[in-house]
C-alpha cells in the first residue's frame, strides 16, 4: 500500500480520537516514515493491517470509542478484516470444508 493510501487510513483512524485508535494511527504513520525494504513485502503487509483489525477489535470489545463514531469504527474493523482474511485467502491459509458451500445466493434471491 502506498504512503497516500496509508496516511488516509491514519486519518481516519485518528478521526475516532481515542486511545487506541490514536495507537492504531501511529503505527501506521511509523510504518509510512520508514524506509525498510522488508516493509514493503505483502507479508509485512499483512502484519500491519492484522496488528490494526487486532487494536480496533480490542477497542470494539472493551467499548473504548463514541458511539458517535460507531458507523466508522465498524467500517475500519471491516475493511482490516477483508485485508487480512484476502491476504490470507490469496496465500491459501484459508481453506473451505467438504461443506462448504460452493454457489452463493445473491440479494436478489432474498428479496
Amino acid at each position: 500500500m502506498d504512503n497516500e493510501a496509508l496516511a488516509y487510513l491514519a486519518h481516519r483512524l485518528e478521526a475516532i480520537a481515542k486511545g487506541p485508535f490514536c495507537d492504531a494511527a501511529v503505527l501506521v504513520r511509523k510504518v509510512m516514515a520508514s524506509t525498510s525494504p522488508a516493509l514493503q513485502k505483502p507479508d509485512a503487509e499483512h502484519a500491519r493491517y492484522h496488528t490494526v483489525w487486532e487494536i480496533i477489535s480490542q477497542a470494539l470489545d472493551h467499548e473504548e470509542y463514541d458511539l458517535a463514531n460507531e458507523q466508522a469504527v465498524y467500517a475500519l474493523w471491516c475493511e482490516m478484516a477483508g485485508r487480512v482474511l484476502n491476504h490470507r485467502l490469496h496465500r491459501g491459509w484459508l481453506r473451505g470444508s467438504e461443506t462448504s458451500p460452493t454457489e452463493f445466493p445473491s440479494i436478489d434471491d432474498f428479496m
